[in-house]
Parts: structure tokens; C-alpha cells; sequence
């Protein structure tokens, strides 16, 4: 009886490669050794530069125009070369393939020399006329000719002319390709992308941010005196690992160079772009719980923007998670607090076996940054304790 591939296959005898090698594809449905990932220690995140660039996955670097992605990009494709520490960031020696759809031969150039790239760890490509949707495979068969350890894409714009970046579909097909590049050749991919407006890290459809396992905003403050050259580095997105911390970049120049180094935080930072929206999503949050997809459909907030702003608003003891979403909260009624809060105090009716609902409208909305205290509620808690201890918790 002949044997063929497909054999070979099942019972193990061959791998992927070589059955694509012989022209057979790879299933489409894999299943995996549970059983090993329970016996066996994950292997390590393999970062490129930690904690920006991971070995087959694509990071996005959003940004409003001006505020130096491409100069950071570069930056970090000159350290990378060199094998340095760029702005704290430990890069790991190796050659960027860096695709620039955006600046031009003449504004490379500059940058290019201003950042004194290593000889021949930078293959720099200007594209014209490109679609990444149609296209990929040009970056593909560049990859595989220089083989470098890291691809930068400048940026999603440019690269895919045409696209509506609010259309799902239109991103999907745009931004999914470079996924699967990443994936295959086990590199990482920069792709550059501008910041949304209102506090939204990046512009377009959520299938965009959705199609990445790294993002991080690049961004200033209005306020800073040494806004010219201070920017904010800021992760809302971290699959491999936890999200780091943000992290701040002086941007300079000396005698013609391009100098990025570590800078102090700006102190006078007092207002985040997410704090704008936390009146609306108070009121959203005002009745009965609801849902994070609920939530940044009634309030037009983006979905990343407002999972960090209702962990800030559960921080300052303003919004509580439950079971069925998230609800506003009396501050001193939450510790061990009576299952409803108090009519009198313009809460919800007593709720037996429930969490806390919310305040009426109004109550801790932005602005509002006193103790918390509110004799009505405390009052309320005392009272619940004293008769949940009798046993007789009932109507007020």
C-alpha cells in the first residue's frame, strides 16, 4: 500500500514545512497538546526591543502629525543596528528593513545621516504606488531577500491609499496582511499609524487595534514648556506581556545629530485625554448596570479608552464592576456596604442580595475631588450592618 503525505502527516512523520515544500497546504484547524502546555514551562517572550517590539507580532506606534514617529522609528532601527540602548530601550543587534511611504528620498537622507545609521543594517525602501492590501507580498520577497530582524511600515496612511480606516472590512484587509508577515517570518513589524481625536489612541475602526498585539501612542502636552522636544510614550495594548509603564523621550539635536534620550516626566500633567469623557460615562452609568460594549456605544468612547477610564473611575471609588457590568456607586457604601442604597439619599430602593446601583446623576462627576463622604450613605451602612447583624435586614 502507498504511503503519501497526507499520511505521513497524520501519524506525525513530517512537519508543516516539509509538507509545504512537497505542495501540500497546512490544515486549516490544528489541534494542540494541551497537555504538554500544562507539563512545560511557556517559552520566554521573545523581544527584539522590550517592551515595544516581540518576534511575530506587529506593534502600532499612533501619534498626531508632528509629533516624531517616524524620527522614533528611525531612532530605534539606528540602535537596532548598532545593537545599543536607545532612550532606556534595550535593542538587540540586528538589520530594519524600513518602508517609507511618507517622507520622502530627501527627508530620509537627512535622517539617515542626522541619526548615523550603522553601514548596512538599514534597507530603506520608498514606496510608490503601494497597497498593502494588494501588495504584501513585495514587502514578503524583500524579507526574504535581506532576511532583516525587524520591519517598519510608515505608515498605514500612506501605505494603503484609499482605505477607510472608519470601515471595518476595508481595515480588516488592510492591516491583517501584515499580521500574518509578521506571524510567518517570526519578526516583529512597527507600523506607524496617526492617533484619533478625543482621546482615542488611534484613528479608524477598532478592527485596526484589534489586528495588532502591541500599541502605544506617542504624544505631548500643550502645557509642557519643553514641548518641543518632551514626548510621552503610553502602551494601551499588551498581549505578549503586561502593559508597561509609560515612559518619557527627549527628542534633540546637537551639531547636526539627532539625539533621543530618558527625560523626567512632566510634573504639571493633570489632565488625560480620557478624564474629558467621565461625566458621560457617569451618566451612562446612572440605573441599571451595563455592559462595556453598551457603555462605549451610548457614549462614542473607544473601547481601550474606556476600559482604563473605568478602572480609574473604580480606583476613585466612583464606578463598581458586577456581575452584569458596571454601575456608579455611593464611595462609603462599597466596603462590606448594605446590598441597596438608601431612597432618602436619591439611591435606588433597597436590593436584597444585589450590589450597590448607582448614585443619581450628578454625583462625582468630573470635578468632584472631595473625601467621598456622604453622610446619608454612611449613615445608610451603619444601619445595614447593625441589622445584618441582628439578622433582621429588611426595607428602611
Amino acid at each position: 500500500m502507498a504511503i503519501g503525505m497526507d499520511d505521513l502527516r497524520e501519524f506525525g512523520l513530517v512537519d508543516e514545512d516539509t509538507a509545504k515544500s512537497n505542495g501540500q497546504p497546512s490544515p486549516k484547524l490544528r489541534v494542540l497538546d494541551v497537555g504538554y502546555m500544562l507539563s512545560t514551562v511557556p517559552p520566554p517572550v521573545p523581544w527584539v526591543v522590550e517592551p515595544l517590539l516581540v518576534a511575530g507580532c506587529v506593534t502600532m506606534l499612533a501619534g498626531r502629525e508632528g509629533q516624531g514617529k517616524s524620527m522614533l522609528a528611525l531612532a530605534l532601527a539606528s540602535a537596532i543596528g548598532h545593537g545599543s540602548t536607545m532612550a532606556g530601550l534595550d535593542c538587540e543587534a540586528g538589520q530594519v528593513l524600513y518602508v517609507d511611504a511618507e517622507n520622502g528620498e530627501r527627508e530620509a537622507h537627512r535622517r539617515v545621516r542626522s541619526l548615523c545609521v550603522k553601514p548596512e543594517t538599514l534597507v530603506y525602501v520608498e514606496a510608490q504606488g503601494f497597497n498593502l492590501g494588494a501588495d504584501i507580498e513585495l514587502i514578503a520577497g524583500l524579507v526574504d531577500e535581506h532576511e532583516p530582524t525587524v520591519v517598519m511600515l510608515d505608515s498605514l496612511r500612506s501605505l494603503a491609499p484609499g482605505l477607510d480606516e472608519n470601515d471595518s472590512k476595508q481595515a480588516e484587509a488592510a492591516v491583517r496582511p501584515v499580521s500574518r508577515l509578521a506571524q510567518k517570518h517570526e519578526i516583529p513589524v512597527l507600523l506607524l499609524h496617526h492617533a484619533g481625536k478625543g482621546g482615542h489612541e488611534y484613528r479608524g475602526s477598532t478592527a485596526i487595534g484589534a489586528a495588532v498585539e502591541l500599541g502605544f501612542t506617542l504624544s505631548r502636552h500643550e502645557e509642557d514648556p519643553d514641548k518641543r522636544t518632551r514626548r510621552k510614550v503610553a502602551c494601551w495594548k499588551s498581549r505578549p506581556a503586561p502593559e508597561p509603564e509609560e515612559r518619557w523621550i527627549a527628542m534633540g539635536s546637537h551639531e547636526g545629530l539627532i539625539t533621543l534620550a530618558e527625560a523626567e516626566p512632566y510634573r504639571g500633567e493633570r489632565h488625560r485625554d480620557r478624564d474629558d469623557h467621565r461625566g458621560d460615562v457617569l451618566d451612562a452609568l446612572d440605573g441599571m448596570p451595563r455592559s462595556e460594549r453598551q457603555i462605549a456605544k451610548e457614549t462614542g468612547v473607544a473601547r481601550t479608552t474606556l476600559q482604563r477610564l473605568l478602572r480609574d473611575l473604580e480606583a476613585d471609588r466612583l464606578a463598581l464592576k458586577v456581575p452584569r457590568g458596571w454601575v456608579a456607586h455611593a464611595p462609603d457604601a462599597l466596603d462590606g456596604g448594605p446590598p441597596g442604597p438608601s431612597p432618602k439619599n436619591g439611591f435606588s430602593k433597597p436590593n436584597p442580595g444585589g450590589p450597590p446601583v448607582g448614585p443619581r446623576r450628578g454625583v462625582g462627576h468630573v470635578g468632584h475631588r472631595g473625601n467621598g463622604h456622604d453622610p446619608d450613605a454612611a449613615e445608610y451602612a451603619e444601619r445595614y450592618h447593625k441589622r445584618q447583624a441582628e439578622g433582621r435586614w429588611g426595607a428602611s
